[in-house]
């Protein structure tokens, strides 16, 4: 398993996992099989109350230690436990446009100087200022107007945005996100089967199969699919558990239905299962909003196909539908309305945009976005995750078989993607501009606790061409503010003792990295 999707899971063992633990075991109720990817949530916070991740070993190449000094070796680095991803290069939305670049990077480690009391939760400075600078050449007899587009890896929670300039103006750019850039796996890193888990990118390699063939990139500046497919929705609204005595009262509705013509997806309840008495299948949420913040006290239960018969709701105490725990003053109002998969979607994000944009939900982590992330961009996400990994997707997962929208919705926020700006650039004929991009770069890293040789040890890198139809005349990199950092392996050819600071790179090397610590 990998560390990524450990601090997924701890994201992810919220009430949902808390209803599923308080089943007893004595009542007649089968569960749905759900419980896999709870299981190993249960591992992350045992282990986060212990203190260390000490069962995660870091995978270093046998070739190489952390002590190893600087060299021009061309191997691929380490493999961090928290990946950042590398720095991109510019690109532009036209093809064929005759423009030539000539790029030159630099890495500000002012970050690491002695002075600064500002440090990341887990030990290290851990960010760059990067300046990435572009002189764009137009060698034809015409005025060329193009879209440049500049790529970052990210999500949509709050993050630093990039400053870009043109001829030392700033420009205005406009937003482009690309889909999760990640894939699935199962509950153990060694179940390759099953799709219970995320699988975060966890080295630049995986960058190369998601961007080489162009489809992820246009895939950004395309809308997703329109979802005409009519759905039956029944709305539970003005939940009440009655006097309210019971912390964990739970609302539960059971229904019977033909699964070969029917498929029940939910929005806002946390679990379900079979009652072995009567076969019939039910779903469930706790009542009280304090439990599960969904950002508006309603839940959805989606019916595609043919519609369900009698369907009843009964309270239960303890959140398990226990039989003998029932609450009578437990209740719901319930409205029928039939519309279409993409209106519901619709529905569903602009209550959570609602939510987690105004930060409703209290500090969670794992449910807030940055005001740059407009509605239509969040929307537009959740559709398409939907429609490729969903329970009706083209390539479905285990993670959201159980029809739990809530799922869906609510990773969306945090979802590792490529972001893109892009802004318009004219070159004049026989000339040439300046683009300058400046970002903060978060470090790639392995957790202090985890028992790693590389703890403590903060990993930077750039890709020359990935991603890029620019033809490039050369590139450059530096670094600066360097004199309280110690580069312990790399690629580049820096060698802070004999002063070289600024090299040339060579462009048939796709990848270049940097691995430092800060003296102490």
């Amino acid at each position: 398993m990998k560390t990524n999707d450990l601090l997924d899971m701890i994201g992810e063992a919220d009430d949902e996992f808390i209803h599923d633990a308080k089943v007893n075991q004595r009542q007649k109720v089968v569960r749905f099989p759900n419980w896999a990817k709870w299981s190993s949530a249960i591992a992350a916070c045992l282990v986060l109350m212990i203190g260390c991740f000490t069962f995660f070993l870091h995978d270093i190449p046998d070739n190489e230690t952390p002590e190893q000094s600087a060299g021009g070796g061309h191997d691929e680095g380490s493999v961090f436990m928290s990946y950042a991803g590398p720095v991109f290069p510019l690109t532009l939305m036209e093809s064929n446009t005759n423009l030539e670049a000539n790029r030159t990077i630099d890495f500000d480690f002012s970050a690491y100087q002695k002075d600064r009391e500002d440090t990341q939760v887990w030990g290290n400075n851990g960010g760059v200022t990067v300046t990435d600078q572009y002189q764009l050449a137009n060698t034809s007899t015409n005025d060329i107007t193009v879209t440049a587009v500049y790529p970052f890896a990210g999500n949509f929670q709050t993050v630093k945005w990039p400053v870009i300039t043109l001829n030392g103006n700033e420009v205005q750019w406009n937003l482009h996100a690309g889909t999760y850039s990640g894939g699935f796996q199962g509950a153990s890193g060694s179940d390759e089967t099953s799709s219970l888990n995320l699988d975060n990118i966890t080295s630049w390699t995986e960058y190369v199969e998601l961007l080489e063939d162009g489809s992820y990139f246009a895939d950004a500046f395309t809308e997703p699919e329109r979802l005409n497919q009519p759905v039956i929705v029944y709305k539970l609204s003005d939940l009440t558990d009655g006097a309210g005595e019971y912390e964990a009262a739970a609302l539960c509705m059971s229904y019977k239905y033909n699964p070969e013509k029917t498929s029940i997806m939910t929005w806002g309840f946390h679990g379900g299962g079979i009652r072995a008495d009567t076969g019939d299948e039910f779903r469930d949420f706790f009542i009280r909003d304090g439990l599960r913040k969904e950002g508006e006290n309603v839940k959805f239960f989606i019916v595609i196909g043919d519609d369900i018969e009698n369907y009843e709701l009964q309270g239960y105490q303890d959140g398990s539908c226990t039989p003998g725990e029932e609450i009578d003053d437990a209740s719901a109002t319930v409205t029928r309305e039939e519309m279409t998969l993409g209106e519901l979607l619709r529905e569903i994000a602009e209550i959570s945009y609602a939510a987690i944009s105004d930060n409703r939900y209290e500090g969670d982590l794992n449910r807030y976005l940055d005001k740059q992330i407009s509605f239509e961009m969040y929307y537009q996400a959740m559709v398409k995750h939907f429609t490729a990994y969903g329970p009706l997707g083209t390539d479905p997962k285990e993670r959201y078989a159980f029809g739990m929208l809530t799922d869906i919705v609510s990773e969306v926020a945090y979802h590792d993607r490529i972001l893109y700006l892009s802004f318009e650039v004219t070159i004049p004929a026989g000339s040439s501009v300046e683009v300058t991009v400046e970002q903060f770069k978060n470090a790639s890293f392995d957790y202090d606790c985890s028992g790693s040789e590389n703890a403590g040890i903060d990993g930077y890198d750039m890709v020359t061409s990935l991603g890029s139809n620019i033809t490039f005349t050369g590139q450059t990199a530096s670094i600066s503010n360097y004199d309280t950092i110690e580069i312990l392996r790399q690629n580049f050819g820096f060698d802070i003792a004999g002063g070289i600071t600024n090299v040339d790179l060579d462009m048939k090397e796709p990848h270049y990295y940097l691995e430092i610590k800060r003296e102490r």
